[in-house]
């Protein structure tokens, strides 16, 4: 037989092999997501039995997140620090991983854990005519922190006047990375409680999250180990909570936050840990 014509025959054969292998995986694959579905369905069902109403369509796809690393990256405060503050700055090691950046404008500290706060000179960042909610995002913005407001304490035209943002990461919420800016006398003049997330996160390929039919499974045996009760499900979240750790890197952990008709909860989607929500 020709050689051109024996190789076409193993190109067909090694072609057909691959179909069936890639109907094999495709098998499998429906055949766990079938599976999976069948669970959580069987999870809903239980927790309706025992008092507690939960809407399968609201539940988040609980592989949707995954763990994430992130290091310190020092080189970048001195950056955010310059941007924050609008000009050069000067540097200070404070010791145990905290440094201080400064200028007439003012000064930022950031530290090891993500922790971070300002004070301001003066007059140095007025408000104008612009509004306080508007103002804040931009400041926030030049330390490459995009948030939503949670908190506000005072009103409209009040001399004194505090914002609380919680940061947000490619459209998730990091439950505990917040800052609050205060205003007075129509200055901004501090940013107080502040963390942020402080690096590149890079995925974590040694953990998966639990699934959702587990997870609420564990919802429900949380809530009962905290001596909580609810009997509807609001409403379900995916977010992250980042850890302070004394080792470099820190986990991002995915979580799901969950409103119910009597609090808010937390529930690690490594572990499966609740908690109330702060």
């Amino acid at each position: 037989m020709a050689w051109p014509k024996l190789k076409n025959i193993i190109i067909l054969l090694l072609l057909g092999v691959n179909l069936c292998l890639l109907a094999v995986l495709a098998g499998r694959e429906l055949s766990a997501s079938r599976i999976e579905g069948r669970a959580l369905a069987d999870a809903v069902a239980y927790l309706r039995e025992q008092g507690v109403q939960v809407d399968e369509g609201q539940l988040p796809d609980a592989a949707a997140l995954q763990p994430q690393n992130v290091s310190r990256d020092i080189q970048q405060e001195q950056a955010l620090a310059a941007a924050l503050l609008g000009g050069e700055v000067s540097a200070q090691a404070r010791g145990a991983g905290v440094y201080r950046y400064y200028n007439s404008s003012g000064s930022v500290q950031f530290h090891s854990s993500g922790e971070f706060s300002a004070q301001f000179s003066d007059g140095a960042f007025p408000l104008g005519e612009r509004e306080p909610q508007d103002h804040a995002g931009d400041i926030l913005s030049r330390l490459g922190f995009q948030g939503e407001l949670i908190a506000r304490l005072g009103a409209d035209g009040e001399e004194s006047q505090s914002l609380t943002f919680r940061q947000i990461w490619q459209g998730i919420p990091l439950l505990n990375c917040q800052a609050t800016l205060n205003y007075e006398g129509g200055s901004l003049v501090s940013i107080t409680a502040g963390r942020r997330l402080f690096g590149q996160p890079q995925p974590d390929a040694a953990q998966a999250p639990i699934t959702a039919a587990t997870a609420l499974m564990r919802f429900y045996t949380g809530l009962n180990a905290l001596g909580d009760v609810c009997s509807q499900v609001n409403a379900v979240t995916q977010a992250y909570t980042v850890t302070a750790t004394l080792a470099d890197p820190a986990p991002l952990t995915p979580v799901w936050y969950i409103d119910t008709d009597t609090g808010a909860y937390q529930l690690d989607m490594l572990t499966g840990a609740l908690s109330r929500a702060q």
